[in-house]
């Protein structure tokens, strides 16, 4: 009689062991994915942010550059007031200037007294001639025009110094670095060489100054100051002058979600106006010699 084969009670515990195990194996495959999903979204979120963060303050600091190009005068007031030229003075030589604008204070106080004494005569004896009381209005209102005319020709005569000394700058935005809530831009700013330019139009102008001075024809003021703008736009872009080129780093801030610029590592003066601080000074040195 043929042995009846009997299996264990409950049958084999196999297939629940590897059922479990491709449970366990799927679970963690999930949360791994999970975790990969959440890791690959967060890091294309803070991408996107940077992106965003990257390109507002590369666009401030090249805002920032054109007003300079510009001639935006409050751009230029503001780099003017934060140069070390400006700001280097030693507390005894403040107190020596003082002084000595004091000194040349009154000196000027007595001869504008004396000034005014003579002009408020010479009016009078003028005004005593003139018998109709629409030529006296007439002469007020010239002089008054003449006051600010000379202040309007002052400020556009500066106007277009400025104007030509920046008209060959150019910029590049080289490197962009943020972090966090701080963030540096790197500009490379080429310009011609101002300090070389001034010398050229300060020789020009002493020349010119001692032509008219010693012509008998007055009436070439007017001719000598338009010769005098040519000879300077002829200057700032011409080939014999020297291109300077400097790299500035702007640092910002981030602050209630705007970005702002809160300083720089060189003296935008000297970086806008290339050795221009450098040559007025030597000028100033060398004629304050001849004046002595």
């Amino acid at each position: 009689m043929d042995e009846e084969k009997f299996s264990t009670v409950g049958g084999s515990d196999k297939p629940e062991k590897k059922g479990f195990k491709v449970k366990v194996i799927t679970l963690l495959a999930i949360v791994l994915i999970i975790i990969i999903g959440v890791l690959v979204a967060k890091t294309i979120i803070m991408n996107k942010i940077r992106q965003t963060d990257e390109k507002n303050v590369s666009e401030i600091v090249i805002n920032e550059l054109n007003r300079i190009k510009s001639g935006d005068k409050e751009a230029l007031e503001t780099y003017l007031q934060n140069s070390d030229v400006f700001n280097n003075s030693d507390e005894f030589e403040e107190i020596e200037e003082e002084l000595e604008d004091e000194e040349i204070e009154d000196v000027e106080k007595s001869e504008k007294i004396i000034q005014d004494e003579e002009e408020t005569e010479n009016d009078e004896n003028e005004l005593d001639e003139v018998d109709d009381t629409d030529e006296i209005e007439d002469i007020i209102d010239d002089e008054e025009y003449d006051e600010e005319y000379d202040e309007e020709n002052y400020d556009e005569e500066d106007d277009k110094m400025f104007t030509a000394f920046l008209s060959t700058l150019e910029y590049e935005i080289t490197d962009i670095n943020v972090e966090k809530n701080n963030a540096t831009v790197t500009a490379k700013i080429t310009n011609k060489d101002s300090g070389e330019i001034f010398r050229n139009y300060f020789t020009r102008a002493i020349k010119l100054a001692i032509n008219q001075a010693l012509s008998s024809n007055k009436s070439d003021a007017g001719e000598s100051e338009k010769e005098l703008q040519d000879y300077l736009e002829e200057q700032a872009v011409s080939s014999e002058i020297p291109v300077v080129t400097n790299e500035v780093k702007f640092n910002l801030e981030k602050e209630n979600n705007e970005w702002k610029i809160t300083d720089y590592d060189k003296d935008m003066v000297d970086v806008v106006f290339p050795n221009l601080i450098n040559v007025v000074t030597e000028l100033g040195e060398q004629y304050g010699e001849y004046g002595d």
